[in-house]
Order: C-alpha cells, then structure tokens, then sequence
C-alpha cells in the first residue's frame, strides 16, 4: 500500500474535513435554534416533555440534586460546548432528544417477563417479544417519584411506559406547535411506517432530515447490560472509567414496546479526552469520517454495517445473519434417531449422527421461541432443520435483491448444496460471499467445547473466563446439523495477542500475505485466514511465554513450521473442539501442494516482495 503523505493529509483536513466542520457546526446552530423554539412550545402545551436546552446538566429533574450538578460541572469545566441532546449521524442527517419530565429516582430491577398487549392496549393470546439486548422494558413503578400524569392510559399500559404511545402523544404536540409557532415554512413533519418522528428543517444551506425522540434521562446510575469496561482492557484509564460511568445513560423512545439504551454523554467524555497523550486518534477519526461521507458510504441516509464479517481470503467472505425469537437456549440430552429427509418425507434407516462442529437443534431447547419457528417450513418432528431454513432465507435474499434494486450490484450463486453463496460487485472486483443464518447463544459455553485444555499458560484465566462468557453461535449451513462457531471468542483472542509486547500479530499478518502471494493464491484457497488463525492459537498454547514471541525471525518460521507438519499431515484439530479436524474434506493434492511451498520456504526462508 502506498504510504500517506503527511503534506496531502494536511491538504485534504483544510479542504475537506474544515470545510464540513464549518457547515456542519453552523447547520446544528440553526437546527438548535428552530428546534428550540418547537421543544419550548411542546413543553408549555404538555409539562411531560422539556426543551431541549434542559437536557444534560440543565435537566429540571436533577435540579434538586446539587451534589449531582456540582460534580458534572466540574467534569463538563474547560471542554468545547457540547449540545447534549443533538447527535450528527450525517451532515443532512441528526438525532435530538427531547429530556422528560417528571420521572426521578430510577432503579434498575427485575421486571416481568410477559406481556400480552398491544401497543393501541388490546389483549394478545401470545406474549410479545422480548426486549434485544440495547433495549428493555421500563415500568412506571422502577422511578422513586413519577407524576401522575406517567400513570395515565395515553401512555401508560398495566404499568409499562410505552414508547409507541409516549410517540403518539409527542407527534401530534410536535404538528400543533409547528402551527401555533409559526415555523410550518422552515418545518415539515415527514411521513413514517413507524412511530419514530421525524422532521425536514430548512436551514440557509440545505434541508436537514431530524429525528426527535423522547428520553427519559438517568443520570445516577449505569445500567447492568452495559458490561463495561472489558476485562484486561488498558483504555480508558480507571478515572476516565469512573468519570464516564458516573454521567448515567438514557433511555430513548425509538420503538413500539421497548426503550433504547443511548450513551450519548458517555460517549462524548471519550471523544473529548482522546488526545490527551498528544496522539493523532481524532485526527484520524475525522479524516476516516470525511472519507466515508465522500467516498465509501455517500449519500444522504449512509448505512454502514459490519454483519460478523469473517474475511476467508481477499475475495472470500463469510457473513453470518443473526435469527431472531429463539432466546433462553440450553444444552440438554435431545433423541439419537432421525427417521426424515429435509423436505419431511420418512426414512426407513435414520440420519447420520452429527459430526464433533456441529449437534442438533430442538425448538425445546429454548425457553422463549416466536411461533414461526414452530411452523413446518422450517421444524421438523420439533428440529430446527438448517437446509428448511436455508431456502426459507434462499427466497427472500432473491426477492430483496430485486426490492432494493440491487441486481447489478449482487447475483445469487448456483449450489450444489443449501447454503446460500452471492457474488457481490465492488469497485475493484467480485467478491463471494456466504451469507449464513446464525443462533447466537451469549449465555453459555457449549460442552464439545472442553477447554481451556488442563495446565495451560496460554490464555490466562482471566481471559478465559472473559471469552467463556460470551458463549458461541449455531450456523446454518448443512442439512440436518448446526454448526458450531466461537468467532466472538476467536475475536477477544486476537485483540489481546501481544498485550505483553511480543509479536504475534505481526507474525501472522505476515504468514496471511505470504499464503495469499505465494503459498496459497487464489480466489477460492484451500487454506483461508481462518486456518491460519487457528494454527496461530495452537502455537501461542504451545509457547505461552513473551520471550517466545521478542524475536520475529524465530517466531515467524515456528508458526510456519506449525503450519507445514498440519498441512503435510492434512490434520489442523479446530482450536475449541479439538477432535475436529478442519482439514477433514479438503482436497488432499491441494494440500500436498501447498506443503511442497512451504517445504521450499523452509530451506531458503526469503519474503516475496514483489
């Protein structure tokens, strides 16, 4: 890659990044003001919503707490003035909340489990769902002091807070006020098909597309599902951790049954302090931001997701797509006898038992599942057959791609078996990628998995613990069985590889070059990053110690060697489920040719370079 120039940096920060800062900056003024104007209406209408001036430290429901006031004043003392309640998603595109009031005193505690309403009240014979993982129910009753006007039926349903009622209420105030404060020529309500409000505003520039969402602001605690900081992580530092974690969070009206847990001040005090070692992080962030806005990600509603990317090789991507409705997963003993084919029709002799990597999946096996995966386009005698659920998700892939007018752009791959392949269009070239359902299960660690193995260094206990609680997800890509894949414990492993200054990751990005030029090129290569990846792990459990790793040129041809005895062997044992073999159905000429490359390097250890 060629190398930045500090003098075309410098360039493209004054006439690119200044030149946003500036337009940015004077289009959150005139949006601040209009909205203001709005929010001081909508609050002298009803008093259960603030202006948003009164958000944050300004808050009237923290008025009385002057212990509260003096510590954020301290904290928020010489940083550059922060609009609280505003949030830039895209130069056309802003978020604001709007503070309520009248709800103090929140404690964090163990809320019902059911509810059978709908969001207009009317009863329901199964329960809605529950709330995802950034979001939870809130009950009047969990504020110390509410007004009584939380307690009424326009917002209130057997003691929840509902957020699509709390919205109905909001978005007929916000049209009454854009008529009584005469701003029906600088706002415009715009249409939704949910309940999220959102407005047009005319700034002198151009028309800036806002949400306005109610918040229920909670400045004197953090919230339990906010496991933070990580274990073993060195930033922030502790004071900053203690600061951050003593400004609270909010709660945000952005659905129809469930609140959104937002960390705007949280978030800020990070940003604020990011430089504070004399470094380069925001530079780098606003330089990255305005190459996203101009380049990789324009327009006036950017979307950009990281969907649990694996990268296979350069052109090779694994990409799963997490279900929804199967909660409260737990291992148990299922039936050894399948006596089925995936399209339902009896078998005299049963299906074959599933491999180390993968089980079977009962509906029974979770406490809560939606109906749907109860119904026989994708259950079977109780399964949860992934080849049912692959072509249920076959069909609507092909019938998003020409939804969304994406069939230039993406092609739905031939396959011999049920897994779902597209070749996706990119300004450099095609690249193909699986797209494969996913259960992900965070709240345990599956029994195949027997590790850490016994009187190993490598990782410590503490990061062992930390990765077992992430739990493992079950992929859908064979007929009959899930597969099962650590890919976030994969991750926390190599986030912390050269905590204590060895070389490692540098190891192995070298090793992923030389595969990719040398040993192993290709668009469709027999041994892939992940492969590389686990002879990675398998050889820091070896050699656990930092002296191990201070020297490059040894560590790099050790892991070299790892990878040759796997390869010549056609034997890599996954790094979790160890009696499995990774290699098990790979080409063995395949295997043998690369090994023979590798051979080479190991007699005469030379970079390829060009």
């Amino acid at each position: 890659m060629k190398p930045f120039a500090d003098e075309d940096v410098e360039i493209y920060i004054q006439s690119k990044v200044e030149q946003r800062h500036y337009l940015v900056s004077k289009a959150v003024e005139e949006v601040q003001k209009i909205i203001q104007q709005l929010t001081v209406e909508i609050s002298d209408k009803a008093t259960r919503f603030q202006a948003i001036s009164n958000s944050g430290i300004h808050n009237e429901n923290i008025k009385d707490q002057p212990a509260l006031l003096a510590k954020w004043s301290a904290m928020l003392r010489g940083k550059r003035p922060f609009h609280s309640s505003i949030q830039v998603l895209a130069p056309s595109q802003f978020l604001i909340t709007v503070p309520l009031r009248g709800l103090t005193g929140y404690r964090e505690c163990q809320v019902r489990h059911w509810r059978y309403y709908t969001v207009h009240g009317a009863k329901l014979l199964s329960s809605v769902r529950d709330p995802e993982e950034l979001h939870q129910w809130l009950e009047v009753e969990q504020f110390s002091k509410s007004h009584q006007q939380w307690h009424e039926t326009d917002v209130n349903i057997e003691g929840d807070l509902v957020p699509a009622k709390v919205l109905i209420v909001f978005r007929e105030l916000v049209e009454k006020s854009i008529t009584s404060c005469n701003l029906s020529s600088k706002v415009t309500v715009l249409e939704s098909f949910s309940s999220v409000v959102r407005v047009a505003v005319e700034t002198s520039e151009s028309q800036v597309e806002v949400e306005l969402v109610p918040a229920v602001e909670i400045p004197t605690c953090w919230p339990e599902k906010a496991r933070w900081p990580r274990c073993l992580k060195r930033w922030p530092s502790q004071e900053k951790v203690q600061c951050i974690k003593s400004l609270g969070f909010d709660l945000l009206a952005r659905s129809n049954y469930h609140w959104q847990l937002c960390f705007s001040r949280a978030e800020h005090i990070l940003m604020e302090g990011l430089d504070e070692d004399g470094g380069c992080r925001m530079k780098c962030f606003r330089v990255l931001r305005q190459m996203k806005e101009d380049v990789w990600c324009a327009g006036n509603k950017p979307v950009i997701t990281a969907y649990h990317l694996q990268v296979l090789a350069p052109s090779q991507f694994l990409i799963t797509v997490p279900l929804r409705g199967l909660t409260g997963y737990r291992e148990c003993q299922v039936r050894h006898w399948r006596y089925y084919t995936v399209h339902g029709a009896k078998l005299l002799s049963s299906v074959r038992d599933p491999e180390e990597l993968h089980q079977w999946l009962e509906v029974e096996q979770f406490s809560k599942s939606h109906q749907q995966w109860h119904e026989t386009d994708v259950n079977i005698e109780g399964d949860l057959v992934p080849a049912k659920v692959l072509i249920v998700f076959r069909e609507l892939v092909e019938k998003s791609i020409t939804s969304c007018n994406l069939s230039s752009k993406v092609t739905v791959l031939e396959s011999f078996s049920s897994v779902v392949r597209v070749a996706v269009e990119t300004s450099e070239s095609q690249v193909e990628v699986e797209l494969v359902p996913a259960v992900e299960i965070p709240t345990c660690w599956p029994e195949k998995a027997r590790w850490p193995r016994c009187l190993k260094r490598w990782p410590s206990q503490e990061k062992v613990q930390c990765i077992k609680s992430l739990g493992f997800d079950l992929l859908a890509r064979s007929n009959y069985h899930w597969q099962l894949c650590f890919s976030r414990a994969e991750h926390i492993l190599m986030e912390g590889l050269d905590e204590d200054g060895g070389c490692r990751m540098k190891c192995f990005r070298v090793l992923r070059q030389m595969k990719e030029d040398v040993w192993c090129a290709g668009n469709k290569p027999v041994i892939t990053a992940y492969h590389l990846q686990t002879v990675l792990f398998w050889t820091c459990e070896k050699y656990p110690r930092t002296k191990d790793w201070r020297c490059f040129p040894e560590a790099f041809l050790r892991l070299v060697q790892k990878l040759h005895k796997c390869v010549s062997q056609h034997f890599l044992k996954h790094y979790f489920v160890k009696n499995t073999n990774l290699l098990k159905y790979t080409n063995t000429s395949d295997l043998d040719l690369v090994a023979r490359k590798l051979a080479v390097f190991l007699e005469n250890p030379v970079f390829c370079l060009d």
